[in-house]
């Protein structure tokens, strides 16, 4: 999937997970998800629902869950992803921890 995004496209982490100054560009992209990976080796993201939130936006809301590869702590995490498209062109994703809030940022 990261392989075919166009080198413009912008992936916005959620602040409260992910401590980055700005946007990831598809060429930094599987860098930053390595590194945010790397610490729960069986990290999962499942979809669980998909909405259209108005034209050429969709809201993906997502169940995450792993453990820490040297504590073993379990994490379970709810994200919403907004995918804006331009045509079939994907321009940015951004995710949330709050589905009500991924949900009104959708909408805008």
């Amino acid at each position: 999937m990261l392989d075919d995004l166009p080198e413009g496209f912008e992936w916005h982490f959620p602040a409260e997970v992910v401590d980055r100054s700005g946007p990831a560009k598809p060429s930094e992209l599987s860098a930053a998800l390595d590194d945010l990976v790397s610490p729960l080796p069986d990290l999962t993201a499942e979809p669980s629902g998909i909405v259209e939130a108005d034209s050429n936006v969709f809201l993906v809301r997502l169940l995450v869950h792993g453990a820490g590869a040297a504590s073993g702590a379990s994490i379970r995490l709810e994200l919403s992803q907004v995918w804006e498209f331009e045509d079939d062109t994907p321009v940015r994703v951004r995710e949330f921890t709050s589905f009500t809030e991924a949900l009104s940022q959708a909408r805008q």
